[in-house]
Protein backbone atom coordinates (compact mmCIF):
# COMPACT_ATOMS: atom_id res chain seq x y z
CA UNK A 1 0.00 0.00 0.00
CA UNK A 2 1.31 2.92 -1.13
CA UNK A 3 0.78 6.83 0.64
CA UNK A 4 -0.19 9.67 -1.13
CA UNK A 5 0.71 12.64 0.87
CA UNK A 6 -0.75 15.32 -1.67
CA UNK A 7 -4.30 14.02 -0.57
CA UNK A 8 -4.64 13.71 2.57
CA UNK A 9 -8.10 14.21 4.99
CA UNK A 10 -7.40 16.13 7.96
CA UNK A 11 -7.76 13.13 10.44
CA UNK A 12 -5.08 11.72 8.16
CA UNK A 13 -2.78 14.78 8.65
CA UNK A 14 -3.38 15.02 12.27
CA UNK A 15 -2.18 10.99 12.59
CA UNK A 16 0.71 11.43 10.79
CA UNK A 17 2.17 14.30 12.61
CA UNK A 18 1.62 12.60 15.82
CA UNK A 19 3.54 9.73 14.58
CA UNK A 20 6.26 11.75 13.31
CA UNK A 21 6.57 13.52 16.93
CA UNK A 22 6.39 9.90 18.54
CA UNK A 23 9.54 9.29 16.22
CA UNK A 24 11.44 12.63 17.26
CA UNK A 25 10.60 11.84 20.61
CA UNK A 26 12.01 8.09 20.24
CA UNK A 27 14.90 8.99 18.95
CA UNK A 28 15.77 12.03 21.46
CA UNK A 29 15.32 9.70 24.20
CA UNK A 30 16.65 6.35 22.70
CA UNK A 31 13.85 4.35 23.97
CA UNK A 32 15.18 1.27 21.99
CA UNK A 33 18.97 1.89 21.93
CA UNK A 34 19.52 1.00 25.14
CA UNK A 35 17.74 -2.18 24.79
CA UNK A 36 19.01 -3.10 21.60
CA UNK A 37 22.82 -2.92 22.99
CA UNK A 38 21.70 -5.01 25.54
CA UNK A 39 20.94 -8.12 23.54
CA UNK A 40 24.17 -7.29 21.49
CA UNK A 41 26.06 -7.11 24.53
CA UNK A 42 24.08 -10.73 25.40
CA UNK A 43 25.32 -12.42 22.15
CA UNK A 44 28.80 -10.86 22.52
CA UNK A 45 28.89 -12.56 25.49
CA UNK A 46 27.76 -15.88 24.90
CA UNK A 47 30.16 -16.13 21.84
CA UNK A 48 33.13 -14.99 23.81
CA UNK A 49 32.41 -18.23 25.98
CA UNK A 50 31.70 -20.75 23.18
CA UNK A 51 34.80 -19.18 21.60
CA UNK A 52 36.71 -19.50 24.97
CA UNK A 53 35.43 -23.32 25.15
CA UNK A 54 36.25 -24.07 21.40
CA UNK A 55 39.72 -22.72 22.28
CA UNK A 56 40.30 -24.46 25.15
CA UNK A 57 39.35 -27.80 23.80
CA UNK A 58 41.60 -27.26 20.96
CA UNK A 59 44.90 -26.31 23.56
CA UNK A 60 44.07 -29.79 25.10
CA UNK A 61 42.88 -32.10 21.86
CA UNK A 62 46.12 -30.39 20.08
CA UNK A 63 48.73 -32.00 23.60
CA UNK A 64 46.68 -34.97 22.38
CA UNK A 65 47.35 -35.68 18.99
CA UNK A 66 51.14 -36.37 19.26
CA UNK A 67 50.22 -38.68 22.11
CA UNK A 68 50.44 -42.90 21.92
CA UNK A 69 49.22 -45.17 23.81
CA UNK A 70 50.70 -48.53 24.52
CA UNK A 71 48.81 -51.10 25.90
CA UNK A 72 50.37 -54.62 25.86
CA UNK A 73 50.83 -55.59 22.79
CA UNK A 74 48.28 -52.58 21.50
CA UNK A 75 49.36 -49.26 19.94
CA UNK A 76 46.96 -46.76 19.75
CA UNK A 77 47.50 -43.46 18.48
CA UNK A 78 45.16 -40.95 19.62
CA UNK A 79 46.07 -38.06 17.12
CA UNK A 80 43.81 -40.02 14.39
CA UNK A 81 40.86 -40.42 16.52
CA UNK A 82 41.25 -36.35 17.27
CA UNK A 83 42.43 -35.17 13.92
CA UNK A 84 38.77 -34.86 12.27
CA UNK A 85 38.06 -32.84 15.63
CA UNK A 86 40.95 -30.84 15.48
CA UNK A 87 39.98 -29.48 11.86
CA UNK A 88 36.44 -28.89 12.42
CA UNK A 89 37.48 -26.78 15.56
CA UNK A 90 39.91 -24.96 13.83
CA UNK A 91 36.60 -24.11 11.27
CA UNK A 92 34.48 -22.98 14.03
CA UNK A 93 37.12 -20.57 15.56
CA UNK A 94 37.35 -18.95 12.36
CA UNK A 95 33.14 -19.10 12.42
CA UNK A 96 32.95 -17.58 16.04
CA UNK A 97 35.53 -15.09 14.86
CA UNK A 98 33.94 -13.81 12.29
CA UNK A 99 30.33 -13.57 14.08
CA UNK A 100 32.41 -11.73 16.95
CA UNK A 101 33.44 -9.56 14.39
CA UNK A 102 29.86 -9.00 12.69
CA UNK A 103 28.71 -8.30 16.85
CA UNK A 104 31.47 -5.70 17.21
CA UNK A 105 30.34 -4.10 13.68
CA UNK A 106 26.60 -3.99 14.64
CA UNK A 107 27.50 -2.37 18.25
CA UNK A 108 29.40 0.15 16.50
CA UNK A 109 26.98 0.84 13.87
CA UNK A 110 24.19 0.95 16.36
CA UNK A 111 26.47 3.77 18.66
CA UNK A 112 27.11 5.83 15.77
CA UNK A 113 23.17 6.21 14.43
CA UNK A 114 22.79 7.09 17.94
CA UNK A 115 24.69 10.19 18.31
CA UNK A 116 23.30 13.23 19.15
CA UNK A 117 23.74 14.34 15.52
CA UNK A 118 21.37 12.05 14.57
CA UNK A 119 18.62 12.83 17.04
CA UNK A 120 19.12 16.69 16.19
CA UNK A 121 18.86 15.80 12.48
CA UNK A 122 15.23 13.87 12.84
CA UNK A 123 13.87 16.27 15.52
CA UNK A 124 14.67 18.87 12.41
CA UNK A 125 13.72 17.31 9.63
CA UNK A 126 10.61 15.92 11.14
CA UNK A 127 9.68 19.59 12.17
CA UNK A 128 9.91 19.98 8.41
CA UNK A 129 8.14 17.21 8.03
CA UNK A 130 4.83 18.73 9.57
CA UNK A 131 5.49 22.03 8.23
CA UNK A 132 4.48 20.78 4.84
CA UNK A 133 1.99 19.04 5.20
CA UNK A 134 -0.15 21.77 7.03
CA UNK A 135 1.63 25.02 5.33
CA UNK A 136 1.55 25.00 1.03
CA UNK A 137 5.10 24.91 -0.06
CA UNK A 138 6.68 25.41 -3.38
CA UNK A 139 6.88 21.27 -4.96
CA UNK A 140 10.55 21.40 -4.82
CA UNK A 141 11.27 22.32 -1.31
CA UNK A 142 8.07 19.72 -0.22
CA UNK A 143 10.17 16.81 -2.34
CA UNK A 144 13.20 18.18 -0.86
CA UNK A 145 12.09 18.28 2.85
CA UNK A 146 9.97 15.08 2.60
CA UNK A 147 12.72 13.08 1.23
CA UNK A 148 15.47 14.43 4.06
CA UNK A 149 13.20 13.20 6.45
CA UNK A 150 12.78 9.97 5.36
CA UNK A 151 15.99 9.29 4.54
CA UNK A 152 17.83 10.70 7.90
CA UNK A 153 14.89 8.45 9.99
CA UNK A 154 15.95 5.43 7.46
CA UNK A 155 19.86 5.99 8.74
CA UNK A 156 18.87 6.37 12.36
CA UNK A 157 16.36 3.49 12.38
CA UNK A 158 16.18 0.79 10.07
CA UNK A 159 19.55 -0.47 11.78
CA UNK A 160 18.03 -0.41 15.29
CA UNK A 161 14.62 -1.80 14.20
CA UNK A 162 16.99 -5.03 12.40
CA UNK A 163 18.78 -5.63 14.92
CA UNK A 164 15.83 -5.27 17.65
CA UNK A 165 13.84 -8.32 15.63
CA UNK A 166 17.05 -9.85 15.35
CA UNK A 167 17.59 -9.87 19.19
CA UNK A 168 13.84 -10.83 19.85
CA UNK A 169 14.32 -13.90 17.80
CA UNK A 170 17.29 -14.31 19.09
CA UNK A 171 15.92 -14.43 22.60
CA UNK A 172 12.36 -16.38 21.54
CA UNK A 173 14.10 -19.33 19.30
CA UNK A 174 17.93 -19.21 19.65
CA UNK A 175 19.45 -18.41 22.68
CA UNK A 176 18.66 -21.53 24.66
CA UNK A 177 19.27 -23.71 22.07
CA UNK A 178 22.89 -21.82 21.78
CA UNK A 179 23.38 -22.01 25.37
CA UNK A 180 22.80 -25.62 25.75
CA UNK A 181 25.26 -26.31 22.61
CA UNK A 182 27.71 -24.30 24.50
CA UNK A 183 27.39 -26.50 27.85
CA UNK A 184 27.44 -29.55 26.17
CA UNK A 185 30.97 -28.24 24.80
CA UNK A 186 32.27 -27.95 27.96
CA UNK A 187 31.27 -31.20 28.98
CA UNK A 188 33.36 -33.02 26.01
CA UNK A 189 35.74 -30.67 27.36
CA UNK A 190 35.81 -31.97 30.62
CA UNK A 191 35.86 -35.60 29.15
CA UNK A 192 38.41 -35.17 27.03
CA UNK A 193 40.75 -33.29 29.52
CA UNK A 194 39.87 -36.34 31.98
CA UNK A 195 40.91 -38.69 29.71
CA UNK A 196 44.47 -37.03 29.28
CA UNK A 197 44.74 -36.87 32.77
CA UNK A 198 44.37 -40.56 32.81
CA UNK A 199 47.14 -41.37 30.42
CA UNK A 200 50.51 -40.52 33.09
CA UNK A 201 49.28 -43.33 34.66
CA UNK A 202 48.57 -45.99 32.14
CA UNK A 203 51.99 -45.56 30.71
CA UNK A 204 53.28 -46.00 34.15
CA UNK A 205 51.32 -49.53 33.99
CA UNK A 206 52.06 -50.32 30.82
CA UNK A 207 55.93 -48.65 30.45
CA UNK A 208 58.04 -52.02 29.54
CA UNK A 209 61.00 -52.50 32.84
CA UNK A 210 64.20 -50.50 32.27
CA UNK A 211 66.69 -52.65 30.67
CA UNK A 212 69.59 -51.03 32.72
CA UNK A 213 68.01 -50.39 36.47
CA UNK A 214 69.57 -49.21 38.79
CA UNK A 215 71.31 -51.54 41.22
CA UNK A 216 69.64 -51.14 44.90
CA UNK A 217 72.04 -50.43 47.75
CA UNK A 218 70.75 -53.60 49.59
CA UNK A 219 71.54 -56.18 46.82
CA UNK A 220 74.75 -54.67 45.41
CA UNK A 221 77.79 -53.14 47.60
CA UNK A 222 78.00 -49.54 46.86
CA UNK A 223 81.89 -50.00 47.92
CA UNK A 224 82.51 -52.90 45.75
CA UNK A 225 86.42 -53.81 44.66
CA UNK A 226 88.14 -55.58 42.64
CA UNK A 227 88.54 -58.05 45.45
CA UNK A 228 84.61 -59.05 44.66
CA UNK A 229 85.28 -62.80 42.94
CA UNK A 230 83.02 -63.94 39.72
CA UNK A 231 80.30 -66.14 41.26
CA UNK A 232 79.84 -63.15 44.46
CA UNK A 233 79.14 -60.98 41.28
CA UNK A 234 76.77 -63.54 39.13
CA UNK A 235 74.61 -63.95 42.67
CA UNK A 236 74.13 -60.50 42.62
CA UNK A 237 72.86 -60.23 39.34
CA UNK A 238 70.60 -62.98 39.59
CA UNK A 239 68.65 -61.88 42.58
CA UNK A 240 68.61 -58.46 40.27
CA UNK A 241 66.42 -60.84 37.74
CA UNK A 242 64.81 -62.88 40.06
CA UNK A 243 63.01 -59.38 40.94
CA UNK A 244 62.59 -58.41 38.16
CA UNK A 245 60.33 -61.18 37.07
CA UNK A 246 58.12 -61.72 40.22
CA UNK A 247 57.56 -57.28 39.35
CA UNK A 248 56.31 -58.56 36.18
CA UNK A 249 55.04 -61.67 37.12
CA UNK A 250 52.77 -59.71 40.13
CA UNK A 251 51.55 -56.94 37.19
CA UNK A 252 50.64 -59.26 34.73
CA UNK A 253 46.96 -60.01 36.46
CA UNK A 254 46.36 -56.60 36.28
CA UNK A 255 46.52 -56.42 32.51
CA UNK A 256 43.62 -57.85 31.23
CA UNK A 257 41.87 -55.11 33.30
CA UNK A 258 43.65 -52.37 32.65
CA UNK A 259 43.00 -53.16 28.99
CA UNK A 260 39.07 -52.80 29.40
CA UNK A 261 39.16 -49.98 31.10
CA UNK A 262 41.55 -48.19 28.77
CA UNK A 263 39.14 -49.73 25.74
CA UNK A 264 35.97 -48.33 27.66
CA UNK A 265 37.76 -45.18 28.06
CA UNK A 266 38.84 -44.89 24.05
CA UNK A 267 35.47 -45.92 22.64
CA UNK A 268 34.18 -43.19 25.31
CA UNK A 269 36.42 -40.57 23.74
CA UNK A 270 35.44 -41.99 20.30
CA UNK A 271 31.74 -40.83 21.64
CA UNK A 272 32.64 -37.72 22.95
CA UNK A 273 34.43 -36.47 19.35
CA UNK A 274 31.58 -37.85 17.47
CA UNK A 275 29.36 -35.61 19.66
CA UNK A 276 31.62 -32.78 19.63
CA UNK A 277 31.63 -32.87 15.59
CA UNK A 278 27.85 -32.53 15.78
CA UNK A 279 27.51 -29.84 18.27
CA UNK A 280 30.24 -27.65 16.35
CA UNK A 281 28.20 -27.72 12.96
CA UNK A 282 25.34 -26.80 15.15
CA UNK A 283 27.08 -24.06 16.80
CA UNK A 284 28.30 -22.65 13.59
CA UNK A 285 24.81 -22.40 11.87
CA UNK A 286 23.47 -21.32 14.59
CA UNK A 287 26.15 -17.92 14.96
CA UNK A 288 25.92 -17.27 11.30
CA UNK A 289 22.44 -17.44 11.67
CA UNK A 290 21.88 -15.19 14.24
CA UNK A 291 24.92 -12.70 13.81
CA UNK A 292 25.36 -12.66 10.24
CA UNK A 293 21.87 -14.00 8.08
CA UNK A 294 19.13 -12.37 10.17
CA UNK A 295 20.35 -9.30 10.90
CA UNK A 296 20.59 -8.77 7.04
CA UNK A 297 17.83 -10.66 6.09
CA UNK A 298 15.76 -8.26 8.90
CA UNK A 299 17.28 -5.06 7.00
CA UNK A 300 16.51 -5.87 3.36
CA UNK A 301 12.99 -7.28 4.17
CA UNK A 302 12.69 -3.29 6.66
CA UNK A 303 14.10 -1.21 3.57
CA UNK A 304 11.57 -2.79 1.11
CA UNK A 305 8.80 -2.47 3.36
CA UNK A 306 9.52 1.38 4.29
CA UNK A 307 10.13 1.68 0.17
CA UNK A 308 7.12 0.02 -0.75
CA UNK A 309 4.61 2.69 1.76
CA UNK A 310 6.49 5.47 1.29
CA UNK A 311 7.76 5.99 -2.12
CA UNK A 312 5.07 5.87 -4.65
Amino acid sequence: MKLDLESLTHNQKIGITLSVIVIMFVASLRLIDGYTEQMIDASLHQGVVAFASIRGLHAIISLLEGTEVHVAIINVSIGELLSPATEILETASTVLTTALASLGLQKILLQLVSKDIFNILVAISGAGFILTLWRPLSGASVAIIRTSFVVICLTRFILVLALLLNGAIDSLFLNNQAQALTAHTQLIKADVKQFQSEIPGMEHIYTEPNPHPQLESSEVPQSATEEQGFWDSMASKAKQLSHEASQMFESTPDSADAQQSFSERFEHLQNSMEDLVQNLLDIMALFVLKTILLPIGFLLLLKKLISRTLFP
